[in-house]
């Protein structure tokens, strides 16, 4: 299956209806499309374009499926680009975390030497760097693996300095955030998110979390689904 960015096209085809072949002829676009793929380059995350014909809708889901197969949870992190120190301290705390949960979460950065820095973004909805990611794994209870436009996945991303920069905040929204991910139903959460229902949606992950609902809205995360449904809590 190929899943694409729509660019469109000069060229355009014929169309016509199955039941009157030389009846009702219209023109329809052929449209190029541009669809992404994920390398690795010295532990580091880049965007790779591949040219495509099709009219699918290409998403932050499409391009991490394949590495979603082996994991519960994906955790991206975008650098602000300044090396500020929260980057230093963002990715020394995720690796370290990585290390100590075992293969069962994979931990990555993303080389903000990459050209296509910005789509990668746009792909996830985040409006400027750092960001911290964490992303549903088909490894997680209750996932149905029936592909990227079908699968229960959501993002947990969240982008407020004063948790990404502290040394004592950052450890504890982590934690907060996998246990959702793992210990959360991905049908139930989703749900709630596609149907803008904050309230419920808050008190499913306080309860998940085993945590008070402040302590999650402080953090101020957001709740993202592959079509772009969203809901930001304490934002």
């Amino acid at each position: 299956m190929t899943f694409a960015i729509c660019y469109p096209s000069s060229e355009k085809f014929l169309h016509t209806s199955d039941a009157y072949p030389f009846t009702n002829v219209r023109s329809q676009e052929v449209v190029a499309m541009e669809k992404w793929t994920l390398e690795e380059t010295n532990g580091e995350l880049r965007l790779a374009p591949v040219r495509a014909l099709g009219l699918d809708r290409f998403t932050w889901a499409h391009l991490l499926y394949s590495r979603l197969g082996s994991v519960q949870v994906y955790v991206v992190y975008f650098p602000s680009r300044f090396d500020l120190a929260v980057d230093t301290t963002v990715i020394d705390t995720i690796r370290t975390f990585g290390t100590n949960t075992g293969p069962s979460t994979s931990v990555n950065v993303w080389d903000t030497r990459d050209p296509h820095f910005g789509k990668a973004l746009e792909l996830f909805d985040i409006k400027s760097p750092p960001a911290l990611v964490f992303a549903t794994g088909l490894q997680l209870t209750d996932i149905d693996p029936r592909g990227p436009d079908k699968v229960n996945f959501y993002t947990i991303t969240i982008t407020n300095m004063d948790v990404l920069s502290s040394a004592d905040k950052l450890p504890r929204s982590i934690n907060i955030a996998h246990d959702i991910l793992v210990r959360g139903n991905p049908k139930e959460i989703t749900l709630h998110v596609h149907t803008n229902a904050l309230h419920s949606l808050l008190q499913t992950i306080a309860k998940v979390a085993r945590v008070a609902s402040d302590e999650i809205i402080k953090l101020k995360p957001k709740f993202q689904l592959p079509d772009g449904s969203s809901i930001q809590l304490g934002g």
